[in-house]
């Protein structure tokens, strides 16, 4: 990423429309395009704007042209080897304005695992496949219906509706289809009577969300977290630093494909953001128990403090006021969100690397967060800006990828084996140290409770005995805000998986049998999914708040 203002997080934009376009059209159609990829741009100008079209003639090569334009960047998504392609081109110009896009094209390659040569299917799964990976579509389109397979009808329905069984990547029939909002420039067709609102810009949602407003809300809210992540990815100092060697060396990650290295550039801000807001998070945390404590002195010193003349009450009001604005701050700036959903946008495109260093092309997104369709789905979104090249090939690059199944064994099932056993045995040991300090207190508590009769009210030891309960009870709301012993228990599961998955795989690789290997690194990325989506509702369920609300 060249521009230092923008994230690594791109927002993908699937661009259609008629092949018909009237020459005398062009230059309002253009424009209209240039005011939605605009505003997107304005609306996120931390975010990298992607637009993907099939650069087939008239609508496509008109937004690739506008894209082009505005400094955006452009794939090239062709749904038949090149040389095939160009014969739809029936002109010499066309085809030298073809080539002449696609070298201008960040990337471009041909819709992988085509099971059919129809021409007209080919078409489809081309349209599906941009339509599965882009946030938002972009149609020029007339907004007639038709039955065809192919065109920009079926194009809009894909976007509003879900691509349909047989056109997209296979997925579970426990999963809905994703759908995304479409933008209709309402386009005029040669020979055909014009629309009324010819040129003008309809938004279109999908059914399901109850009014019109309510998915533009929800979209919106998709766009403003992918915008939230690279501004905060932009401000943070040079995140890659703090997390690229804790997964692949620099000269690993120089072999990559140019995709795949993206894909890990984003990985490693998402971990950097999501520790950095984790130490905010627990520092919030800290504060708020210091402040409750103080608060809680206050409160039972009040009268030994009035008897010698003076008041604890600015201490009680004040230390309460601080803790409520400490907390409002906290929820305000999201720390606690944003350290969850960076932790799970890293793991997911984690899983999503090594599935393709040990060349699987299937997404991760389809096994993520299938629980959390709602508050956590632009994540899932999200991931698939990084699936658009699933099997690595590009036009460029024509070869496929090494599969380096050793690197997955060396570079992920290793490190996370040590690492679930390591966390687990700690997070064990700092809950039996919390457990046996609460019992040690509370044993305190009780023989103080018996000298309590005995002291006045002006007497030290009251306010000792009254606090040491007090001191208990936060030591257990930490413990349990941290989750120490779910979270030691999880860990433990998982490191019994990555530790069977160890020898497991070395032997597919001794062996050189690739598809068992391919199949154990499968199934531990589905695990692996499982448990971090299983971690985020953990730490859901326990907000940091002020203690006692």
């Amino acid at each position: 990423m060249t521009d230092r203002s923008l994230g690594a997080l791109p927002l993908v934009v699937g661009l259609g429309g008629h092949r018909d376009l009237s020459p005398g059209d062009v230059p309002l159609l253009e424009a209209r395009v240039a005011e939605i990829l605009t505003s997107l741009r304005e609306r996120c100008p931390h975010t990298p704007i992607l637009v993907v079209t099939s650069l087939a003639e008239g609508a496509d090569r008109l937004g690739a042209r506008v894209a082009l334009r505005l400094g955006l960047g452009l794939l090239a998504v062709l749904p038949l080897p090149r040389e095939d392609y160009e014969r739809d081109f029936p002109t010499p110009a066309s085809r030298a304005d073809f080539a002449e896009l696609l070298g201008r094209a960040q990337d471009w390659f041909v819709v992988p695992g085509l099971p059919s040569v129809e021409r007209e299917y080919a078409y489809a799964r081309a349209a599906a496949y941009v339509t599965q990976r882009s946030q938002l579509v972009v149609a020029l389109w007339e907004g007639v219906p038709t039955e065809g397979k192919a065109g920009t009808a079926p194009l809009v329905r894909f976007a509003l509706e879900g691509v349909p069984e047989g056109y997209g990547e296979p997925r579970s029939p426990l999963d809905t289809a994703e759908r995304r909002p479409v933008a209709q420039v309402v386009t005029p067709r040669p020979g055909r009577p014009r629309p009324a609102e010819s040129f003008a810009v309809r938004w279109r949602y999908p059914d399901g969300y109850g009014n019109e407003e309510a998915a533009h809300k929800a979209f919106d809210e998709i766009w403003s977290r992918v915008e939230e992540f690279n501004r905060d990815a932009v401000g943070a100092t040079d995140p890659r630093a703090a997390s690229d060697g804790d997964m692949l060396s620099r000269e690993e990650a120089a072999r990559l494909p140019a995709r795949l290295r993206d894909t890990l550039a984003c990985y490693a801000r998402a971990d950097a953001l999501s520790i950095a807001f984790q130490a905010r998070t627990r520092r919030t945390l800290a504060w708020l128990l210091v402040l409750a404590f103080l608060a809680a002195l206050a409160l039972q010193g009040e009268a030994l403090a009035r008897a010698m003349a003076y008041s604890l009450n600015g201490l009680y009001v004040g230390a309460l006021g601080a803790a409520y604005a400490l907390w409002l701050w906290s929820k305000r700036a999201r720390y606690q969100t944003k350290y969850l959903d960076y932790r799970a946008l890293a793991e997911g495109l984690r899983v999503q690397i090594f599935w393709r260093l040990a060349g699987l092309s299937e997404a991760a997104a389809d096994h993520y967060l299938r629980k959390q369709r709602s508050e956590l789905d632009w994540i899932r979104r999200a991931m698939r800006a990084f699936d658009l090249l699933p099997d690595g090939l590009s036009g460029a690059h024509t070869a496929k990828p090494d599969v380096r199944l050793d690197l997955v064994l060396e570079r992920w099932v290793k490190p996370q084996n040590a690492y679930f056993a390591r966390s687990a045995q700690r997070n064990d040991t700092r809950y039996r140290k919390i457990q046996r300090l609460g019992y040690g207190i509370y044993a305190v508590a009780l023989v103080l409770a018996f000298a309590k009769p005995f002291l006045t009210a002006q007497n030290p030891l009251v306010v000792v005995v009254s606090l040491v309960p007090v001191v208990a009870a936060l030591s257990q709301v930490w413990a349990d805000k941290l989750a120490l012993a779910p979270l030691a228990k999880q860990y433990s599961r998982m490191s019994h998986v990555f530790a069977a998955a160890e020898p497991a795989l070395a032997e597919a690789i001794g062996r050189q049998d690739e598809a068992r290997g391919r199949a154990l690194v499968q199934e531990l990325g589905v695990e692996a999914l499982g448990e971090n989506a299983d971690w985020v509702l953990l730490h859901r369920d326990r907000p940091v708040s002020v203690p006692g609300r």
